[in-house]
């Protein structure tokens, strides 16, 4: 019953979403990770926003080297 697509999504309960596709246009697999975070005043902004790419870096760095590409 789903539509057919060339891409996994893989949502998390906090709500951070990892996408995984092919490239349209080269031999190459691309992925998104979104991640979500929660400020209430103006100045938790950017906070929560270093803790969030610190967070992506750490993830970036763990699938390199699960994928052996580090």
């Amino acid at each position: 019953g789903l539509p057919k697509a060339n891409l996994l999504a893989f949502q998390s309960e906090d709500g951070a979403r990892l996408t995984v596709r092919p490239s349209g246009t080269e031999p190459k697999i691309k992925f998104y990770l979104e991640l979500v975070g929660r400020a209430t005043k103006r100045e938790d902004v950017d906070p929560a926003r270093a803790r969030l790419e610190g967070i992506g870096k750490g993830l970036k760095t763990a699938l390199m080297k699960e994928l052996k590409l580090a």
